[in-house]
């Protein structure tokens, strides 16, 4: 569990250290393959040169964009920014109130939080296979390491039930309800 928490800590640093660097300078993108371009063997470059074209033009919105958005609305950044904050929290908060219901471990909320963190650090930036058994799995891996492994498996079921396999009911209950209307209004 601990080398994959490096590995997923490691890459989402880099890949969000790339992307910062990337907004920060977009023409790096296209300095990237225009450099590709010179380099390698391409029997037509015409289309690759069009398309390098492309990739300038959208780079130089791109750049005006996040500059509109970080300055002329940075209000709306600074509130996404806490209502992310409080959706990582309330996540965190479902963990934590699964893992000390199911084990008799002495766990503050705020290693629960920083816990949360840096497993989703290792989902969202290496490939899990299928659509969440791999998340699970993941999860499971790292809380094996944290807590008494015969909770683990209770304790991903519980939270990953309230935190997901619920909201998926409840969204599928609402669209039905809401179709069922619109069908009731229609006839």
């Amino acid at each position: 569990g601990k080398y994959i928490l490096i590995i997923g800590i490691i890459a989402a640093l880099g890949f969000s250290a790339l992307l910062i660097l990337i907004f920060l300078n977009p023409k790096l993108i296209y300095k990237l393959f225009n450099f590709s371009l010179k380099i390698l063997p391409l029997k037509d470059k015409s289309k690759f040169e069009k398309r390098l074209q492309k990739l300038e033009n959208w780079l130089v919105e791109l750049k005006l964009s996040i500059k509109a958005l970080w300055i002329e609305k940075a209000h709306i950044v600074a509130v996404d920014f806490i209502l992310g904050g409080f959706t990582v929290f309330f996540h965190s908060l479902g963990l934590y109130i699964a893992l000390t219901s199911i084990t008799s471990g002495n766990y503050s909320i705020l290693e629960i939080f920083i816990l949360f963190i840096i497993m989703n650090f290792v989902i969202y930036y290496i490939p899990t296979p299928g659509s969440t058994g791999g998340v699970e799995t993941l999860y499971g891996i790292v809380l094996a390491s944290f807590m008494p492994g015969r909770f683990v498996s209770t304790t991903i079921l519980l939270w990953r039930f309230a935190t997901y396999y619920l909201q998926i009911a409840f969204e599928g209950v609402i669209l039905f309800m809401t179709r069922t209307k619109e069908k009731g209004v229609s006839t």
